[in-house]
């Protein structure tokens, strides 16, 4: 009999809470942390401007932030349900009692600016991990959770969750914290996967389509002048 390759790991995505001014290295194992029950086939990333008070820039007012960093939105819809595990309520019995409550409420408390732990008041910074090569600092902005089966005691058993984040810049973060390494880590490999690109495409055609182009530009500016020539004469 011969032997199938083992299918490689997926990463699960999460969510997880830690101190916004730790300064430590690494994430402590005991943080909240929401881990999602199944990837989401879709995330959409919005890269715009916000206005100053805070909705996304549109084409009609545009000019009241020239000049200003553009934001990222990290947009997704995750699926919660817990029907498997009701089948055998004798393993899971946390799940059979309260259903997906325990989940939802961890996820519900990520919306707010603090944490406790260990009976201290912490300001709370979330992390989004979407594989090994992106972890980074959001602030969640907008979650909508649809319950939409219950179990006989109306505990929800199924969910689909709408979730908005903002990926924070380092002018948001305190300089030497976690948060703030990661990001920078972040964008550091967004530097390196840059340079990637950059030797993936043949440097001669890139070079010569910018040629071609000026070339093109050239040609229609000396045709601008000629016919604005005949229109004055």
């Amino acid at each position: 009999m011969s032997d199938f390759p083992r299918r490689p790991k997926t990463f699960k995505g999460m969510l997880v809470a830690i101190d916004a001014n730790s300064l430590a290295s690494t994430i402590n194992v005991n943080a909240p942390v929401f881990v999602f029950q199944y990837n989401p086939d879709k995330l959409i990333r919005t890269v715009s401007y916000l206005t100053p008070d805070g909705t996304l820039a549109s084409e009609a007012n545009i000019h009241v932030v020239q000049g200003a960093q553009p934001v990222e939105l990290i947009s997704l819809t995750l699926e919660l349900d817990i029907a498997d595990q009701l089948e055998h309520p004798e393993k899971a019995v946390g799940v059979a009692e309260n259903g997906l409550q325990p989940s939802l409420v961890v996820l519900e408390s990520m919306m707010d600016s603090t944490f406790t732990e260990n009976k201290q008041t912490l300001p709370q910074l979330i992390l989004f991990s979407w594989g090994p090569k992106r972890l980074l600092p959001v602030s969640m902005i907008n979650l909508k959770i649809s319950e939409e089966a219950f179990d006989a005691n109306l505990n929800p058993i199924r969910a689909k969750i709408e979730l908005c984040m903002r990926r924070l810049p380092l002018s948001e973060l305190k300089k030497g914290t976690l948060g703030y390494k990661l990001l920078e880590n972040s964008n550091a490999l967004k530097a390196t996967l840059n340079a990637l690109y950059r030797q993936s495409i043949a440097g001669n055609v890139y070079l010569n389509q910018i040629s071609t182009t000026k070339e093109t530009v050239s040609i229609t500016n000396s045709e601008a002048n000629k016919m604005s020539t005949r229109i004055k004469a």
